[in-house]
């Protein structure tokens, strides 16, 4: 504060508005609202380039989808709002959403709402087909990787028995 006036100010808004200075912003927004709301902190905290408000944010994103279950048209807006207020190179919020879509159950997946989100939004449909390509492709990386591992202990094994 740039002096005693203006932290009286500052006190007095804070007292009128019914919010400490210190309240957390979680406590902020309604229920029905909050994974907008965490979606535009995070965008902010991009904007300005303040990396532990995006990490606050983008945990309480992905908790509020988690845990919640919330309704799909919050989830609709909020997918909606990632890919609007965050920039392409930005994935951290955006594979939230990903994740959230691919591993939600039935009734999310099919709603209307989340169905003209995913429909609109530029790029979505084709990051979820690559996250769905990448799940799909990880266990034959992994089947592959171990066979590879099972034969070089074979053969270091078979290389050692012929030395001896």
């Amino acid at each position: 504060m740039c002096c005693g006036k203006c932290a009286r100010k500052q006190r007095q808004f804070s007292t009128q508005s019914g919010m400490a200075s210190n309240t957390p912003y979680e406590e902020i927004a309604a229920d029905d609202r909050r994974l907008i709301m965490h979606a535009k902190v995070f965008a902010a905290g991009d904007k300005y380039g303040v990396q532990g408000l995006k990490d606050r944010a983008h945990y309480n994103f992905g908790s509020v989808l988690e845990s919640a279950n919330p309704l799909t048209a919050q989830i609709a807006d909020a997918v909606r709002m990632v890919y609007v207020t965050t920039p392409e190179h930005v994935r951290d919020l955006r594979n939230v959403v990903c994740d959230a879509l691919l591993k939600s159950s039935k009734n999310i997946a099919h709603a209307p709402e989340v169905e003209a989100a995913v429909r609109s939004i530029y790029n979505l449909a084709y990051a979820l087909f690559k996250r769905c390509h990448a799940e799909l492709a990880a266990p034959k990386v992994f089947r592959n990787a171990k066979r590879r591992r099972d034969l070089d202990s074979s053969s270091a094994s078979a290389s050692h028995q012929a030395a001896v």
